[in-house]
């Protein structure tokens, strides 16, 4: 009968639970020879257990059940009796106070490389002997039967992450015995309740050994164990307390006896005098203060009853773990955790094994947030959570490392709505300020003042709970500046997600505008006749050279300030502070830069791949700017390829936390497959038995970014829209998840099938604007659902995405998503506007398709089919009846399959087209940057240009300006014009004005044309390319043109324009008018009886004008200062009546690629 309970006790029915069929120390290690190894068993086999303050981990033992416990603040190092004049690691021997720090900016300055980089080595820290100190096992807890193991029978022991509880349980002769354990947030109070069911009683000694120097007392059934750390005198103090049903307890010397109890309960609670205050970090309690503390906290729990305790646990845990729920087809294995795991790596799950497997492991991740870092928490989590089983060896010491790992561990926390998690961390870089500005005093010659108090704070890559915020102890892993600001946009995602404009206020925003003020004066221009801000001197963990700069420092930089201003600008503070910021980023040395190989460059010298740096090394600090950041995005597609060559590059093998990285980083490059690859081969390859990540040794970050990756593949909020589905792939076509959190404090279920959207509902917590993005999404139904179901009005923003306003506290569901089925997409489509009242759209011909549809969208209206042809190409002759933006759209059918449309907006009247205009093409390696001496302040730019790397333009006109950057450092160009005319044009002209063209044609009459150009030749030189100028028959064209009859298809012959003065500019009012249509479901049969694949069900609303860029004229060259008044005088006049004529049908929007 016995035999029969235990059974059907451990049959697995919860797809929630980690489960195991042996004892810690019998279950298989990975990748060790034997099952001796305490701390393999430790890190592999053991079951974690923690609210933030405590933890524990279970091994599950028969005879002698073992507990490892730890508490959040129980450290060595930091000040100590032995270290008086301790300072947080700071020497200032070494910084100067910012003197080394100078020297090594003049030297490279100077050209002295080698002189920096022996230089640099100044710029390091004390050692890790010397205050740096690691977190400590507070030590073990026995529960001793004097079982004979083998005897046991139908043993499983398991962690069911539904209530946070773990349960070991097997048969022993004729008895079946059970022992539950939790951590309650609470009470703060880890609980074991160990219970029989069967004649035998429960025998057992309670032992609690102290993994140092410690002194026991054991009164009234609690054993206390207290005293102080060697190395910093720190204060602790742990009582358990022992209570039993039926049977004995007898006090020892050092541990408790129990004897023929029928149910045991065990409390064990802890403290230290450790407090997060700059110098001391004490809470100035002597041990009878502690032991007060503790010993109420005991009492008061022995006042509850277990079971009471137990539902107060369920309840606190359930309230944030239930807020996301994951369904991916899974069903409970009934095989072990291990074996599972086992079967995933050797392909011999079934698929609904398999996915039982990746939602355990994505649900496992917000368990162990939950268990490392909660509200009130002194610190964040640290390398290893809130778990060590170690004194000596302790891996990375256990410390807070800011270049990526604490980053990580709080990569899901908001958008899997565990926002409260991240109190701790908020409080921690909070309380690294005061510390930071000693560092920035001593390394960066920065200093605060009783006058100026927060003049900037420093830290680095190693941080501890001791305020130690120098550099580490080597140049090459331990001077990281950057550490700093890339952990505050984890600090601001708080408020990206939650909208909590109080803690923006009072807390996170002081600590940024902090930060900003250190970097607006550690921050400096490259060289001294530079207009480019570096931060120097830069290493790009882990690898690589010293540098004046790199990528990994300019990105975190261009993204703070980017936080900060948004900041501000919410906050509605600082205006002056904002200007400054704007001129930092303005000025920014491009942080993203594409090279040689079509890389995402990770220095600035890295030409092509694989001359600098390590293939396939761990960080990929260069793609902070895809992930977390939000420079690279789906937005920007040249540079979303540059960073699939450098993720190619990285590789898919790594370490467990750099497995989740890439995870990310390929769910933001909208790859979800290749995503779901290396999240199959973290599963597989850098998990324990545990589910721990696998560096190895364990570090708990992986398990966190790896969860952050799933969320990524599923939904993404960084961008302008909350993207869906944007990366789901193919091995999970049918789902749902519920709860995930965007930007904007939007709560969304999501539910898909056959790779399609199928439903997606958004609480608005916030109240905010909600715009959306899925393909097809023109057409879905919106409406919005409290006690009765309501029509909701929408913005058609394209026909893929679609804004709305929102009330808080109000449910908005997105259903009814027409699907796109595969057909052929119509490719390299162009839209020209051949006159005032016709456009002329081409696209490529693609073989036995005779069908084309072409649809015209007007302003925000609904697309209108407008010709179904055989031929691939068509003119609109009614283009001059409209004064809004006008998009073409393409589609193709196949066997009644409909294609997903090209797009295309009309070109209307171009005049100057500067290098943002998205008219203009550009090869993949040029890169945007700040030039002063251009029209538009910007220029695209290329290093060591190749013949084979174009600027392509298409425009209708009647001449053209190109403008560039001229020198003897600047490549030549040659141009060529509707593939028959082709110039070499000399650039190494110093006497030209800056904003002179260097080339100027007239054409025959004002029609199409192409021009593409690039460098001469390959000579090593460079190419600044500003942008050019449009001339039309309406309106004043360029001045003295170059002779058409002296070009030719001779390459070899040079052609140099010279002019004497600038064109002059004058630009036109853009006028939008407001169109708001009202389409009913009738109005709209005929698009939908037409399979037009884009509509609405509701109102739409137009977007609005401030969406609309002014559109200038063309320039005039003259010769002298009074031809040039005259024309100019010429100009206006005309300008002012063309425009008339011509500005309400030529209005063009224009979006930068930034």
């Amino acid at each position: 009968m016995i035999f029969l309970v235990s059974v059907l006790a451990f049959t697995n029915n919860n797809d929630l639970r980690l489960w195991y069929d042996t004892p810690s120390s019998s279950t298989t290690l990975k990748g060790a020879s034997k099952n001796d190894d305490y701390f393999e068993i430790w890190q592999q086999n053991t079951i974690p257990l923690g609210n933030g303050f405590i933890g524990a981990n279970i091994y599950g033992e028969i005879s002698c059940e073992r507990l490892s416990f730890n508490e959040e603040t129980l450290w060595t190092g930091g000040p100590s009796a032995s270290r008086p004049d301790y300072i947080g690691g700071n020497l200032p021997e070494k910084g100067r106070y910012g003197q080394t720090l100078k020297e090594i900016r003049d030297m490279y300055e100077q050209g002295d490389e080698d002189g920096a980089y022996q230089k640099s080595e100044d710029l390091i820290g004390a050692g890790e002997n010397d205050g740096y100190g690691s977190y400590q096992i507070w030590g073990e807890i026995y529960l001793d039967f004097g079982f004979e193991s083998s005897k046991a029978s139908n043993y499983v022991r398991y962690l069911d992450i539904n209530n946070a509880t773990s349960v070991v349980q097997f048969d022993y002769q004729d008895t079946f015995y059970k022992r539950v354990y939790f951590i309650s947030y609470p009470r703060n109070v880890l609980c074991i309740k160990l219970s029989k069911d069967g004649e035998a009683k429960l025998s057992l000694d309670v032992k609690f050994p102290i993994s140092r120097n410690a002194e026991y007392k054991v009164a009234n059934h609690i054993l206390e164990s207290f005293g102080q750390v060697e190395d910093n005198q720190l204060r602790f103090l742990s009582q358990l307390a022992v209570t039993t049903t039926g049977g004995t307890i007898t006090d020892r010397e050092d541990y408790i006896r129990v004897d023929d109890a029928d149910e045991v309960v065990i409390y064990v609670v802890a403290k230290t005098d450790y407090k997060q205050i700059y110098p001391h970090y004490r809470t100035g309690e002597s041990m009878d203060d502690i032991r007060k503390v503790v010993s109420k906290n005991i009492s008061n729990i022995m006042e509850m009853t277990y079971d009471n305790i137990l539902q107060e646990h369920i309840k606190d845990y359930t309230q944030y773990f239930n807020r996301v729920k994951i369904d991916l087809n899974q069903k409970p294995a009934q095989i072990p955790t291990n074996n599972l795991i086992s079967g995933y790596r050797n392909n011999l799950n079934s698929p609904e094994e398999d996915r039982q497997l990746e939602t355990l492991f994505f649900q496992y991740g917000r368990y162990l947030q939950l268990a490392a870092s909660r509200e009130n928490n002194q610190l964040p989590i640290n390398g290893e959570g809130i778990w060590n089983g170690l004194n000596e060896g302790v891996p990375w010491s256990d410390d807070f490392h800011l270049n990526i790992n604490l980053q990580m561990a709080y990569f899901p926390t908001y958008v899997t709505d565990l926002h409260e998690c991240s109190i701790p961390l908020l409080e921690y870089i909070d309380a690294l300020r005061a510390p930071g500005r000693v560092t920035a005093s001593i390394y960066a010659g920065i200093t605060s003042t009783e006058e100026n108090p927060e003049n900037g704070y420093l830290v680095h890559t190693q941080n501890t709970p001791f305020g130690w915020t120098c550099p580490g102890w080597s140049y090459d892993w331990g001077w990281g500046p950057g550490g700093g600001p890339w952990i505050l946009h984890n600090c601001f995602e708080h408020y990206q997600y939650t909208r909590d404009i109080k803690t923006l206020k009072n807390k996170i925003y002081p600590m940024m505008k902090e930060e900003a003020r250190f970097y607006e004066q550690f921050l400096k221009y490259e060289t001294p006749d530079s207009k480019l801000i570096i931060s120097s001197p830069s290493y790009s963990p882990e690898q690589g050279p010293r540098t004046n700069g790199n990528i990994y420092d300019q990105q975190i930089v261009w993204q703070f300030f980017t936080d900060c201003i948004e900041a501000a600008k919410e906050l509605n503070v600082d205006s002056g502070n904002i200007t400054e910021w704007k001129r930092i980023i303005k000025e920014l040395k491009p942080p993203v830069q594409v090279g040689e190989s079509g890389q995402i460059k990770e220095w600035f010298n890295e030409h092509q791949l694989g001359t600098i740096g390590q293939k396939g090394h761990r960080h990929m600090s260069h793609l902070l700017a895809l992930y977390p950041f939000s420079l690279i995005n789906l937005e920007t597609p040249e540079w979303i390829e540059a960073a699939k060559v450098s993720l190619y590059d990285r590789g898919d093998l790594s370490t467990g936390w750099a497995c989740s990285q890439r995870i990310c980083a390929w769910a933001r490059a909208g790859d979800g497959n290749h995503a779901y690859t290396i999240y199959h081969n973290l599963l597989s390859n850098c998990v324990y038995n545990n589910l721990w990540d696998s560096h190895p040794p364990f570090q708990i970050d992986g398990n966190f970014g790896s969860i952050a990756g799933v969320c990524e593949m599923i939904m993404q909020s960084h961008m302008k829209s909350i993207y869906l589905l944007p990366s789901l792939p193919d091995t999970w076509p049918t789902g749902s998840i519920d709860g995930l959190v965007a930007r904007g404090n939007f709560k969304l279920n999501i539910s898909w099938a056959n790779m399609h959207l199928t439903e997606c509902s958004i609480y608005s917590r916030s109240g905010l604007k909600c715009r959306l993005h899925y393909t097809n999404l023109a057409r879905a139904k919106v409406v919005k659902r409290n006690h009765r179901i309501h029509s909701v009005k929408f913005n058609i923003i394209d026909e893929n995405t679609i804004e709305f306003d929102t009330i808080q506290g109000e449910t908005y569901i997105i259903s009814d998503i027409p699907q796109f089925e595969e057909a052929i997409v119509p490719e390299n489509i162009k839209c020209f506007r051949i006159s005032s009242d016709k456009v002329h759209i081409k696209w490529t011909k693609i073989d036995d398709v005779n069908s084309y549809f072409v649809y015209r969208q007007i302003g925000s209206s609904l697309p209108e089919l407008i010709a179904n042809i055989s031929e691939a190409t068509f003119n609109d002759t009614i283009a001059d009846e409209y004064d809004q933006q006008v998009k073409y759209y393409v589609s193709t059918q196949q066997n009644s399959v409909k294609s997903i449309p090209s797009t295309i907006i009309d070109i209307r009247y171009l005049t100057d087209v500067y290098e943002s205009s998205p008219s203009i093409h550009f090869d993949s390696r040029y890169i945007r940057v700040y030039r002063e001496d251009s029209p538009s302040e910007h220029a695209r730019i290329i290093d060591y240009a190749k013949p084979y790397e174009p600027i392509e333009f298409d425009f209708v006109g009647k001449s053209l300006y190109i403008i560039a950057k001229e020198g003897e450092n600047y490549s030549d160009f040659r141009v060529k014009i509707n593939d028959r005319i082709e110039v070499k044009v000399n650039m190494n002209d110093n006497n030209r004005k800056s904003r002179e063209p260097i080339y100027v044609y007239t054409f025959e009459k004002e029609e199409y044309h192409h021009i593409t150009m690039a460098a001469y030749q390959d000579d090593w030189k460079d190419v600044d390319f500003y942008g050019f100028v449009v001339g039309h028959e309406d309106i004043i064209s360029p001045t003295t043109p170059p002779d058409p009859t002296t070009h030719t298809l001779d390459p070899t012959i040079t052609h140099t324009h010279t002019s004497t003065e600038t064109a002059t500019e004058t630009q036109t009012a853009s006028i939008t008018r407001t169109l708001t249509q009202t389409i009913t479901q009738t109005d709209i049969s005929s698009f939908i009886s037409s399979d037009f694949p884009i509509t609405a069900s509701e109102t739409l609303e137009p977007t609005s004008s401030d969406e609309s860029n002014s559109l200038s004229l063309g320039s005039v060259i003259g010769i002298t200062v009074g031809i040039v008044l005259a024309i100019n005088v010429i100009a206006v006049i005309i300008v002012l009546i063309v425009c008339q004529k011509v500005k309400k049908n030529h209005v063009l929007q224009y979006e930068s690629i930034n």
